[in-house]
Parts: C-alpha cells; structure tokens; sequence
C-alpha cells in the first residue's frame, strides 16, 4: 500500500510536468531563427568600359604651315608713289660691290628704289655703311644665299642654312629680321620653296649683264622688253650696268615710269607674296 501511494504521488508529479511543459509551448511564439538573411543579389553589371579616345593625329604641317607667313608689306612706305604711273622694280644681285655706291646715288637722285640681292660670301666689313645705306635711302635688301649654289642640289637643311646665314648677317647689320629671297640662277624647285619660309622672286626682263653684257646690250635688252609690273634682273658687279641704269631711269621717268623696288611694287598693287609659291617674275 505504501508502494502504491509513492506510485500515484510520481505519476502526479510526472503529469504536472507535462502540463507546464505544453503551456510553454503554446504561449511562446515559433522562434524565427535571427541569421541575417542573405540579400538577393542584384548583379552588378560590369561597366562598359569608357574606351579613351584615340587622339586626332595633327597631320605634320608642312613647312608653308608650320613657319611661313604671307609677306607683311604693311610697314612698307609707298606714300612717294602714285599709283596711277607705271611701275617697275629694279633688282640688282651679287652685291655688296664697289658699285653699290653710285647706283644708289643714281637712284637718289632721281628719287626711286631699288631691290639689293646680298651674296652672302661677297661681304666684308669695308661694305658695312653701304650695306646700311640701302635701307637708310628706302631701297630694299634681299637675300642671294651664302655662298650662290644650285640649291636644286642640296637638301632642304643645306638650302635653309644658305638663306638663315645671309639673313642673321643682314638682321646683324640692319635690325630688319626677314628678306625676300632671289635662288641663284633662278632656280627653284618644289624642295627649294618648302625649305625657305619666305617669297622668291626671280624675273620678267633678264638684263643679261651676266652673258658677256655691254652698256648697249644692258641697255636694249631692258627698254625693249619692259611693262608695267615687270621684275628686271641686273647684277651689282658690272660696271656697264650701273651706267646704262644711270640713262636709263631718267628715259623711264620721262616715260612715265617710277622705280620701285619689290616689296613696294607689291604693296602698291595690293598684292600677297606666298612663302612656298614658285618664285614671282612680276606683279602686275
């Protein structure tokens, strides 16, 4: 009997416990787990990648790009010339001579200019004043090249260093920074007029002074065959020449002629000079 009552007081016991245990269960709620949970994943999508553009190739300019400038004639004094006469520019190369003198006087007296073309070899300390004095009196200096070449035969940095010696030589003597440039022989190329960044100028009326010349010959060669505009070639070295200039300005003149030199003969006729252009022979 005493095992008995043990046994119920257990097995109450026992049902209390069950009891408590689905009360527990009942009044909780479900435990919903707290992991953190994994995001949907929104794929990134890789960028078009911005492709750098490839940079415009600036084409090499060529020389007449790069460093030629049309010739300025804005600063030149063209105020003595009257536009209505003819015109004519005298050209004289080889120079600096002994006649450089007396052609100048000749010009100043009579009141016109002249184009000077300077070889560059041909110059020497004793010319200096002279040299000056073209640009004193009005008249105009060119560039002949250092040392008179077929530049036709040279390369283009062989053709440059004859005309850039000349030039420092004459910015040296003058100030002036930039000359016209007469080829030797007249001969210019494609090659010759890219590798110099200035206008060439040859001629319309050839003197021929140079072939055995005579005062006669000078002289006839020039009045037979000149126009208004015309370029004329004379060399500064020929005794002969300078005294068929000194008859023939004053018979232009009197022919309603004026003498002018290029820069100016293009100015007055609002013409541009070109850098990288065939030489000029006239500007009409």
């Amino acid at each position: 009997m005493k095992r008995l009552s043990i046994l119920i007081i257990l097995l109450a016991f026992l049902c209390i416990g069950c009891g408590n245990d689905n009360s527990a269960k009942k009044d909780s709620p479900a435990q919903t787990p707290t992991g953190t949970p994994a995001p949907t994943e929104t794929p990134t999508e890789t960028p078009t990648p911005t492709e750098t553009p490839t940079p415009t190739e600036t084409p090499t300019p060529t020389p007449t790009e790069a460093v030629m400038q049309n010739w300025d004639t804005s600063n030149v004094d063209i105020s003595w010339i009257d536009p209505n006469k003819k015109l004519v520019a005298f050209t004289f190369d080889d120079g600096p001579t002994q006649y450089y003198d007396e052609l100048l006087d000749i010009l100043e007296e009579n009141g016109m200019h002249a184009t000077f073309f300077v070889w560059g070899k041909q110059y020497n300390k004793s010319y200096e004043a002279v040299v000056k004095r073209v640009v004193e009196q009005g008249c105009e200096l060119g560039n002949h090249t250092w040392s008179h070449p077929h530049l036709k035969t040279l390369d283009e940095a062989k053709i440059a260093e004859e005309v850039e010696k000349v030039r420092a030589l004459l910015e040296d003597l003058t100030g002036i920074k930039s000359f016209l440039v007469r080829p030797p022989y007249g001969e210019a190329d494609m090659k010759v007029q890219f590798a110099i960044p200035v206008p060439l100028i040859n001629w319309s009326v050839d003197s021929a002074d140079w072939n055995n010349g005579t005062y006669e010959s000078v002289y006839q060669r020039v009045m037979s065959n000149l126009k208004d505009g015309d370029i004329v070639l004379m060399h500064a070295s020929y005794k002969y020449t300078m005294e068929a200039v000194k008859t023939m300005i004053p018979e232009l003149i009197a022919d309603g002629y004026q003498i002018v030199s290029v820069s100016e003969l293009a100015a007055v006729r609002g013409k541009t000079l070109q850098p990288g252009h065939a030489p000029y022979t006239s500007i009409r």
